[in-house]
């Protein structure tokens, strides 16, 4: 599998404190089943702002660490950047590393208010030849109270991305049924476990996987954990 959405670098945001916690995330992830991480450190402006070059230099240092500790996991860049008007422009100066500096971009909209700018900001994207990925869209509360709006975010070029925690209401009820709603409606093309520490989600993902499976069948988790994502890993457009 290939978790496409995690915050496993140390002291970069909210997510690992340490090399330690780390490390012990990734073996937890290779426990679960994961062969490639890619870590997506938040990028918010005016609180985290760590660029591209400074992530790369962490994981390079980490999969050193890895080599000696015999992890057989892949670590790949990324961020998970909350929308922003100057996107285009942040990726284009590498403060914003995109996903395995491929063409897709993991965006985190507002989570209760949806974003004035978003249309232009997808526009701008796409018609650079950028792939927008709307991160966990069922966390955000207007999809929650209107899921159809969804379909607009996939008529203007972009994709989606649930968290695995979402299907065992980690994020409250109201995000399990959207999830749930937005899966059976096959607009979920990614999943991410959004990891921030070590001792939780990664430990949880052969129950969720599980669930979802009893949703989509095998063939359905098996493209959304590893199918879809390895577009993202080999920079190949993702038709749906």
């Amino acid at each position: 599998m290939i978790d496409v959405h995690s915050h496993i670098l140390p002291g970069i945001d909210d997510g690992a404190r340490s090399i330690e916690e780390t490390c012990k995330m990734l073996r937890e992830s290779y426990v679960a089943g994961f062969r490639t991480v890619i870590s997506t450190s938040h990028y918010l402006e005016g609180k985290y702002i760590s660029n591209k070059q400074q992530k790369e230099k962490y994981i390079q240092l980490l999969q050193n660490i890895l080599i000696k500790e015999k992890i057989d996991i892949k670590v790949c860049n990324g961020t998970e950047v909350y929308s922003n008007i100057n996107m285009l422009s942040l990726i284009k100066d590498g403060t914003i590393a995109t996903l395995n500096n491929s063409r897709y971009v993991l965006i985190e909209l507002p989570m209760n208010q949806n974003n004035i700018f978003f249309k232009q900001m997808i526009y701008d994207l796409v018609s650079m030849g950028y792939i927008p990925i709307i991160a966990h869209p069922e966390r955000y509360i207007y999809v929650q109270n209107n899921p159809n709006i969804v379909f607009d975010w996939l008529e203007q070029g972009s994709l989606l991305q649930a968290n695995y925690g979402s299907f065992i209401g980690m994020y409250g009820r109201k995000a399990q049924k959207t999830v749930i709603k937005l899966l059976k409606h096959n607009t979920i093309h990614f999943l991410g476990t959004d990891c921030h520490r070590a001792e939780s989600i990664y430990l949880k993902i052969n129950l969720i996987r599980e669930k979802i499976e009893k949703e989509v069948g095998k063939e359905g988790f098996y493209n959304i954990s590893y199918r879809n994502p390895r577009h993202i890993i080999e920079n190949k457009i993702l038709k749906i």
